[in-house]
């Protein structure tokens, strides 16, 4: 098996284990997952809240809370489209310009940009989910 077999491979297989894995995960850490990725921050304060940040008339910052069970990602193309396009819009030097994993980020990225907008929004939901749950696996092994 020559290195490009192995790459693609090895890109098939994690792939579907991180399908495997956002397959696995509920509606309610999903929209977590995607909350995080957006930069939100999660505190359990008896029940799981995550924080949300916007600027005033003033520029200056303004926090606020809400539960995670109301976030809408899995629901709502408003709040399900800027984190698409957040994913969509990474800088690939994030990956410390390993050419395998730059490589693999093009696949995963030009699987979820390239989705037919006939795709029901759960469609689109399922695909982010496992694009992050790639994400992450790749950035915490490229820091290693």
């Amino acid at each position: 098996m020559n290195r490009e077999q192995k790459v693609q491979n090895l890109h098939v297989s994690q792939h579907s284990s991180n399908e495997m894995l956002s397959a696995a995960l509920s509606v309610e850490n999903a929209n977590i997952l995607i909350a995080k990725f957006m930069g939100f921050v999660v505190k359990d304060f008896g029940a799981a809240f995550v924080r949300y940040t916007f600027s005033d008339n003033e520029d200056a910052p303004y926090y606020d809370w809400f539960l995670c069970r109301d976030l809408e990602y899995n629901s709502s193309l408003d709040w399900l489209k800027p984190a698409i396009d957040a994913f969509v819009n990474l800088d690939i030097s994030v990956f410390n310009y390993n050419v395998v994993t730059m490589s693999e980020f093009r696949q995963v990225r030009q699987s979820l940009s390239n989705m037919p907008i006939s795709k029901s929004i759960d469609d689109f939901f399922n695909e982010l989910v496992t694009a992050i749950v790639w994400y992450n696996s790749a950035v915490s092994v490229g820091s290693r």
